[in-house]
């Protein structure tokens, strides 16, 4: 009898003994699956963000080439600040490396009418259907009727200068590729196209839309016809003229 009852409590012993190991296996499948996912995520988190940041070390020396070492803004007759900006083409740009030719640079905010018609809006059309200002030509035609002067003329320089986006904040890379797409300006034609900093935007930036800037060979800001109400130079009697009096080797005023 006694035999018997060790018998059942030995398989009884075996059969709980089997239960347990049984799920102490499962719990370390468990353990063990849950740490190849784990270590699985951390070496891809690590893999994304080493191949994120050579894409940006690559792709986008704009972070290095925008950052502000210049005054803003500029002051007539003083050295134009030397900004470097990211072109329509993405490339970093220096003013500086246009020293030697005439510049004209036209502050621009994206939603401003007569900006929309100074780039060519009304031979273009507006820029994401803004509508150009009524009755005022492009540069280009304002250059010919009131300067004499062609802006095809390789000595000159013209600068479309972005200080707003559309929705009034910093412009990005893709607002210059953007503008310069729609209205056909042309690296290679001189035609430049600059997205401004964020640290650029305020009142003194915003006073000096829209308009033109005539900036000398040597760098030195000549004339100033920015601005609705604060112009120092009037653009079609004083500035544009000035241009051609400089390409006939004259002072500008």
């Amino acid at each position: 009898m006694e035999t018997i009852h060790l018998g059942y409590f030995l398989q009884a012993t075996l059969l709980l003994s089997n239960k347990t190991l049984v799920r102490l296996v499962v719990a370390m499948r468990t353990i063990l699956l849950t740490s190849i996912i784990v270590c699985g995520t951390i070496f891809l988190t690590f893999r994304f963000e080493e191949q994120l940041q050579t894409a940006a070390a690559t792709i986008l020396p704009s972070s290095r080439a925008t950052t502000q070492d210049f005054d803003w803004p500029p002051k007539l007759n003083e050295t134009y600040p030397d900004f470097q900006l990211i072109d329509q083409e993405g490339t970093p740009t220096r003013l500086s490396e246009f020293k030697g030719k005439i510049i004209l640079l036209e502050p621009i905010g994206m939603p401003c009418k007569a900006c929309q018609a100074f780039s060519g809006g009304h031979e273009r059309g507006g820029f994401r259907d803004i509508p150009p200002q009524p009755g005022l030509p492009s540069i280009e035609e304002a250059a010919r009727k009131y300067g004499g002067f062609d802006l095809s003329d390789d000595r000159i320089v013209k600068i479309r200068l972005l200080l707003y986006s559309l929705a009034m904040r910093a412009p990005t890379a893709e607002d210059a590729r953007a503008w310069a797409e729609h209205f056909g300006l042309e690296r290679a034609k001189n035609e430049i196209v600059l997205a401004g900093l964020p640290s650029m935007i305020g009142d003194a930036s915003y006073r000096m839309i829209p308009g033109l800037q005539l900036i000398d060979q040597e760098m030195v800001l000549r004339a100033d016809g920015t601005g609705r109400s604060h112009q120092q130079h009037d653009l079609y009697r004083e500035l544009l003229p000035g241009v051609r009096k400089m390409l006939e080797g004259e002072a500008p005023f």
